[in-house]
């Protein structure tokens, strides 16, 4: 596979670069994984996205066309007996790790935060050129353990896994690809969704028994994605006034659920 570049502020290890998929780099035998296990540090450099979180940049070379299974996974901090004897009065700290992919040139291509697992990020990226792409391994929040070790892990995904459960995740991967483009103000990246439409129909002619997250996927893609339009929601007002949601279309709405149980 592919060779890295880590850059960070306690000193810098280069290994030359190489085009993803050099045998020559291949790990564990046969397996054809990258890895590679990090550290986030309160002195490493902020995020330009999580802004208060650090992040670390990894250098990886994809070939166009390919699609790339990214995923980091955070090692979680031990609790200190204190921390134990007081575990039900606080909420446990996790790192809740978060991964962005970026172009050469800076773009910001993707973003993921629990869709590995929470609290472990996962991106499954085609690559749209060849090119060498900035893996940036940071933190959700500093709220949370916004520092700690990782391991990060990239590989190609072939074909057949792509008809398989993997390729239901690819669809939801793509649609939140899609949306952090679309909010970065890119506005030609409307073929991700189409393409993640795609992918799930073609997921569903082989897989009957993938049919509910097949449906739950699609239903995201048409509802619940940035610049779509919104389900139809109706109810009646404080006041027993009945109302749809489309009558106010073109408004800034506010909608809060509340409910008691």
């Amino acid at each position: 596979m592919g060779r890295l570049i880590i850059w960070s502020l306690a000193g810098l290890i280069l290994i030359p670069a190489a085009w993803a998929g050099d045998d020559k780099d291949k790990k564990n035998g046969d397996e054809k994984v990258f890895k590679i296990e990090g550290k986030l540090t309160k002195d490493d450099p902020a995020d330009k996205i999580r802004k208060e979180s650090p992040q670390k940049v990894h250098e990886y070379k994809m070939k166009a066309g390919s699609v790339y299974v990214v995923k980091m996974i955070g090692k979680q901090p031990k609790k200190k007996d204190s921390e134990k004897k007081d575990s039900e009065k606080k909420e446990p700290q996790v790192f809740d790790t978060y991964l962005r992919i970026e172009d050469s040139a800076g773009n910001n291509l993707a973003e993921d935060d629990d869709s590995g697992g929470w609290p472990n990020a996962q991106i499954i990226f085609k690559a749209p050129k060849d090119d060498a792409y900035r893996i940036i391994a940071t933190a959700y929040s500093s709220a949370y353990t916004g520092t700690g070790e990782y391991t990060l892990t990239i590989r190609e995904a072939s074909p057949k896994e792509l008809d398989g459960p993997l390729g239901v995740a690819y669809g939801e991967s793509l649609r939140l690809q899609f949306e952090a483009r679309h909010q970065s103000g890119d506005k030609k990246a409307d073929y991700l969704l189409a393409e993640a439409e795609a992918v799930l129909k073609q997921v569903g002619e082989h897989n009957p028994n993938l049919d509910k997250q097949i449906k739950e996927q699609q239903f995201a893609l048409k509802h619940l994605t940035v610049s779509r339009p919104a389900m139809e929601i109706e109810g009646e007002d404080l006041d027993g006034k009945k109302f749809k949601l489309s009558d106010y279309r073109g408004k800034v709405v506010v909608i809060d659920f509340w409910g008691h149980w």
